[in-house]
């Protein structure tokens, strides 16, 4: 790939050069490799760690991300761990986390909330494509933001027909439990698009 194409790719805010950079901590090769090429695909510079101390050992040697996306069980150190003694150093604490759960268990979205983890992705209802959305979104680097909603709530279905008939979407004929409004900031001041994600 040549410079053009790594400039044009590159999301770092203010210098085309220099992409944001992101450690992935899993022991799953196969999932973390996913997540490697979708965010190399989105002009983020990818570091990878097997498990917690291999990942806490590139941050004392200096391997500093803009943010870290892990898994929780993995050998040696798992996430929480990670972010434990990430948290006891304070060279470390200002590094926003993402933690990807293989079981989404609600104890372990509790915990992660406590301990101040910045998002937390049940990894099965996830594509990567969102993973890189709600990680641009933590690094600010996102003009769209989205509103989550059951479409079970009472008025849904009408609010569902509605959107279909502006948008020329079909978000109607399709069968799930949640849905999302979507608002991309525009140049002009004060000004948004509405999008009916489905």
């Amino acid at each position: 790939m040549n410079n053009s194409n790594n400039e044009s790719n590159s999301i770092a805010s203010g210098n085309a050069s220099s992409p944001k950079k992101i450690l992935i901590v899993d022991d799953d090769d196969m999932l973390a490799g996913i997540y490697d090429s979708v965010f190399r695909e989105s002009g983020f510079e990818v570091l990878r760690a097997h498990d917690g101390k291999e990942a806490f050992t590139m941050l004392q040697e200096g391997k500093i991300p803009h943010i870290i996306l892990t898994g929780i069980m993995m050998p040696r150190m798992s996430g929480f761990e990670l972010v434990a003694n990430m948290r006891q150093d304070a060279a470390f604490q200002s590094i926003p986390i993402a933690m990807i759960s293989h079981r989404g268990l609600p104890e372990d979205e509790k915990k992660a909330h406590d301990m101040g983890i910045a998002d937390f992705i049940v990894q099965h209802t996830t594509t990567p494509g969102e993973v890189v959305y709600r990680v641009k979104l933590m690094l600010g680097l996102e003009n769209k933001f989205r509103i989550v909603f059951s479409t079970e709530q009472e008025h849904a279905k009408t609010f569902i027909s509605f959107m279909d008939k502006q948008q020329i979407t079909y978000c109607s004929s399709k069968n799930v439990k949640e849905m999302a409004l979507e608002f991309e900031v525009r140049s002009e001041k004060g000004t948004f698009v509405v999008r009916l994600m489905c």
